[in-house]
């Protein structure tokens, strides 16, 4: 038993290796990570961490691989394309992903989450994400789809591209690219929750350093 499980952890851990991200480069951001944490972006260039994947993230790559399951049957996903690669150049900055599914007119991102959509019915943080992916393939609507981890519940919520929003990601990528250059770190987090969840870059950190010695003092 003990070999078996040792054996079984050691394939766990491989897959996981398998599925984390590669080391970040000074000039070139994935839109995904751009909505989030600045100060975030800038130490793992900095330091050189790679970022792995965890529990949920893994859950979500599981589902995403079966997309195409997901959406069969529904007559708008007919002459879908799926995991259409999205970059574009700015200056020395480069901004590049993967949208999830590409249909004539509209970008389908889809998340796995247990977010409440109910509660808190404007994820910004997403919907930046999947605007980038619209602007960059030049389609005039975008949709997020959730699949709720917690209950399976599919929810959607549809928008229009907009350059605004876009520009707001491409400022932040143009911040980390100079605070790399300065050799100063950005402030951070984008939200209040990111720090809690942090647990790769605690250590070095100043933001996640200040956060907690308030908690403490509170």
């Amino acid at each position: 038993m003990k070999k078996m499980i040792k054996q079984f952890q050691k394939n766990v851990d491989n897959l996981f290796i398998e599925g984390s991200l590669g080391r970040d480069l000074p000039d070139e951001f994935r839109i995904s990570e751009l909505p989030y944490c600045a100060a975030k972006s800038y130490y793992r260039r900095k330091l050189g961490v790679q970022s792995k994947q965890n529990g949920k993230m893994f859950a979500g790559s599981l589902c995403h691989a079966r997309l195409e399951d997901l959406v069969k049957g529904i007559p708008e996903f007919k002459n879908a394309e799926f995991e259409v690669e999205c970059q574009k150049q700015h200056g020395e900055i480069s901004l590049m992903g993967h949208c999830d599914i590409l249909t004539e007119d509209c970008v389908y991102e889809f998340k796995f989450s247990g977010s409440d959509l109910k509660k808190y019915p404007d994820p910004i943080h997403w919907m930046l994400q999947v605007n980038a992916y619209a602007t960059i393939l030049e389609v005039p609507k975008w949709c997020i789809i959730q699949l709720n981890s917690r209950n399976l519940v599919v929810e959607m919520i549809p928008g229009l591209q907009n350059d605004i929003s876009y520009d707001i990601l491409l400022d932040k990528a143009k911040t980390i690219h100079k605070s790399l250059a300065d050799n100063k770190p950005p402030e951070g987090p984008a939200y209040p929750w990111e720090c809690y969840f942090c647990n790769e870059l605690k250590d070095e950190c100043k933001n996640y350093v200040d956060k907690m010695k308030k908690k403490v003092k509170k």
